[in-house]
């Protein structure tokens, strides 16, 4: 299922609107209506300028995670979807389909409130 453009406006970018910042969104939720749609910064991928992993997460997953019962590694395995964003300070977000997360993009295998 194709991921709408998040307007600039309505993006997470600062500390209190995201779950991890540290000289920029790291870790967060987009605000996407009626979907679970996690955002884990990447670091160093070629030819990309703010890359991000976006993770679909389902209603009972996104929950969990939310409720410190999952680690955020596993609701990314677990995930419905996976995609891969290059420049998330893009006008148009891009949102490239991934069939599968390669393990460096894997964040820890920790609760949100550790």
């Amino acid at each position: 299922m194709l991921i709408p453009n998040v307007p600039r406006e309505l993006r997470p970018f600062g500390p209190e609107e995201t779950l991890l910042y540290y000289d920029g969104p790291l870790l967060f939720w987009l605000p996407v209506e009626g979907r679970h749609l996690l955002a884990v910064a990447l670091f160093e991928e070629d030819d990309a300028a703010w890359p991000f992993l976006v993770s679909e997460l389902s209603a009972e997953t996104a929950a969990a995670l939310k409720a410190n019962e999952l680690t955020l590694q596993r609701a990314v395995l677990d995930a419905l979807a996976w995609y891969f964003l290059a420049d998330y300070d893009a006008e148009v977000l891009d949102f490239e389909p991934v069939q599968q997360v390669p393990e460096d993009w894997l964040p820890g295998d920790v609760t949100l409130d550790p």
